[in-house]
């Protein structure tokens, strides 16, 4: 497992990263239209915190350290 430790925490991060770009994509609106008719108020969703540099830092961590695992064992069997 000690070989194997940096590719797994690669992929961990990797997948980490992709599920919360995923999650910051808009969702789709349907429903009801929170339509009040005797205001001029118009209601809109929060669309929440922009998660989308978080998690392609943690897309391009991921790449970088499944790189550096595979530039490794390359390196390590050539010897």
């Amino acid at each position: 497992m000690r070989r194997f430790g940096l590719l797994v925490l690669g992929v961990a991060v990797l997948i980490g990263g992709v599920v919360l770009y995923a999650a910051s994509l808009p969702r789709p609106s349907f429903g009801w239209s929170a339509y009040a008719p005797r205001t001029a108020t118009t209601f809109v969703v929060d669309p929440g915190p922009d998660l989308v540099p978080a998690a392609v830092g943690l897309i391009a961590a991921g790449l970088v350290l499944i790189a550096g695992w595979v530039g490794f064992q390359l390196g390590h069997r050539r010897r």
